[in-house]
């Protein structure tokens, strides 16, 4: 279908309030404003003249949320005691004139196991800052560093690190170990309300999708098509519904497995997937809400480098291109599709990135902005756009980008035309 050129008569939106608050998971990513990213200059500036203690006050401003209480820190005299949130996880530390010091509890335990060992210290050997450690019966990870030595950048890194994987390690220890117990959640709130139900409608009816992909036999003729309906889906899932915990994971992996076989095998997996998902499935109603977290975090998460596939954007964009220009319309937008979804899980985007890559979010998912309340003037209900709106809107978020997103490349002559135009210059904002 092509679209056609429409404008909506101007009325007085406020394009900073679109796309506002969406509540979406730990790989949405966390806006900072001007005077914020001020601070981490002055923060930078303040530690080239070794005042470190003014120096790491100014770091932790800018680590504030504008939206959620994420961070506490108070100086006293010659010392900066603070913690921050990630998700499930809350991490704790000290900063003084000779030494940075940051700890997370990740579980805790009656007897030490040696599998838990031996995979924590398998996993010291992937990690650049922090390490897994043992200290009164719980398994932590820690960071320790000399004042004069850690800059304000080498701070955000290394709390960065100790905080994603806190975050997501306290799931896989407790979904893969015995005797393991989970601590310090009492932040951990639940969206409320008609956000929760729309949410738990999206997942299952996401779920349901996939299972109506499985009872095919096989996929012979269709493995592209397929592979990319599971994938969306599963990507969808965690995005948009903010989905945590256990959930998370096991979704994760099943993205993780689907990338790393590949479209040609994808029948030899097909089985593991059937099953896997009817697991998902039948959780029952009572306890999904619990997954679905309202997310208070610090930094965004992104897949860690093994689990994320070596095609490049610019790849999948020829791919797509070749898939469309030989008439495969819908492998081609399927595919156009995963680039989308997949970029908040594999590139660092600011705030202002992503809240431009929701215009195409809400473009594949029309339904669930509507439903959630999030539903811009971008499209009308027969999904044509509205050039001078989306263009407004880009050039109000190109406020807060260094490299801008170049508007007057994108095309509106159709719909294909439109989302070739958006990614090749979105990924050109990078």
């Amino acid at each position: 279908m092509v679209f056609k050129k429409f404008f909506l008569s101007k009325k007085n939106t406020r394009l900073s309030s679109v796309y506002e608050n969406p509540c979406f998971g730990r790989f949405a990513g966390l806006e900072k404003s001007k005077q914020q990213s001020d601070f981490f200059e002055k923060a930078k500036s303040l530690f080239k003249k070794q005042q470190l203690l003014d120096a790491f006050e100014y770091f932790f401003k800018y680590l504030e949320n504008q939206d959620t209480e994420n961070l506490a820190y108070t100086r006293e005299h010659s010392k900066i005691d603070f913690s921050l949130i990630q998700g499930s996880k809350i991490i704790r530390g000290f900063i003084n004139e000779q030494e940075i010091y940051a700890e997370s509890e990740i579980v805790s335990f009656e007897d030490t196991d040696i599998p838990v060992m031996k995979q924590l210290l398998e996993e010291n050997f992937q990690l650049k800052y922090c390490k897994f450690a043992i200290k009164n019966n719980h398994y932590s990870l820690k960071f320790y560093g000399i004042a004069t030595d850690i800059s304000p950048e080498s701070l955000y890194d290394a709390l960065h690190e100790m905080a994603v994987w806190a975050d997501r390690y306290d799931d896989f220890l407790l979904n893969n170990f015995k005797g393991l117990k989970n601590l310090n959640v009492q932040h951990i709130h639940h969206i409320e309300g008609r956000k929760t139900e729309e949410r738990i409608e999206f997942f299952k009816t996401q779920l349901n999708y996939l299972k109506s992909i499985f009872n095919s036999e096989d996929f012979t003729g269709d493995a592209q098509v397929a592979y990319y309906e599971i994938i969306n889906s599963l990507y969808s899932i965690i995005y948009l519904t903010g989905v945590g915990g256990s959930l998370q994971e096991r979704i994760r992996k099943l993205i993780f497995k689907l990338e790393k076989s590949g479209i040609e095998n994808l029948n030899e997996i097909l089985s593991d997937f059937k099953a896997e998902i009817n697991k998902i499935t039948t959780v029952e109603d009572e306890l999904l809400p619990a997954d679905l977290q309202g997310i208070i975090k610090t930094f965004p998460e992104r897949y860690p480098e093994s689990e994320i596939a070596n095609d490049t954007l610019e790849n999948n964009l020829l791919k797509a291109k070749v898939l469309i220009d030989k008439q495969e319309l819908q492998t081609g937008e399927l595919l156009l599709a995963n680039i989308v979804f997949s970029l908040p899980f594999k590139m660092n985007m600011s705030q202002a990135q992503e809240k431009i890559l929701l215009i195409l979010w809400e473009y594949f998912y029309p339904d669930f902005f509507q439903k959630t309340a999030l539903k811009s003037d971008f499209f009308d209900h027969e999904n044509r756009f509205n050039e001078q709106m989306i263009t407004e809107y880009i050039k109000h978020a190109n406020k807060s980008l260094i490299k801008k997103f170049q508007v007057a490349d994108l095309c509106f002559d159709d719909k294909f035309c439109f989302l070739f135009s958006f990614l090749q210059t979105f990924i050109n904002t990078k």
